[in-house]
């Protein structure tokens, strides 16, 4: 199922998504799980499951089952499309902040 414009700016148009999406976007592990983005939120479990079911559902994340968790990362066919207008966003906006910090050895 392909995302629309309209079904992207209207995920981003939710702070905590929006939060969820610029941490993935920048992430260079290209994944993460629930606990991990609590966290770095410092909200609930219920509250970012919540938000990353919504994203899931819009098909702009997708999740795979690790032996113990569930593991999050960006749809590629999204990344791919919307990569220059998020990053844009990304740029006018006050999100430095929700970027990712991880320091994956493995990706360069």
């Amino acid at each position: 199922m392909k995302v629309t414009v309209t079904e992207f700016l209207k995920a981003c148009s939710s702070d905590m998504k929006l939060r969820i999406l610029v941490n993935f976007w920048d992430c260079k592990c290209n994944d993460t799980c629930v606990n991990e983005i609590v966290n770095k939120f410092k909200t609930s479990q219920a509250n970012i499951s919540q938000h990353l079911s919504g994203l899931k559902d819009m098909n702009i994340i997708v999740s795979k089952k690790d032996s113990r968790r569930r593991i999050y990362s960006i749809n590629k066919d999204v990344r791919k499309t919307f990569d220059s207008l998020f990053k844009e966003i990304i740029l006018h906006d006050d999100l430095n902040k929700w970027l990712c910090k991880c320091q994956n050895p493995e990706v360069s």
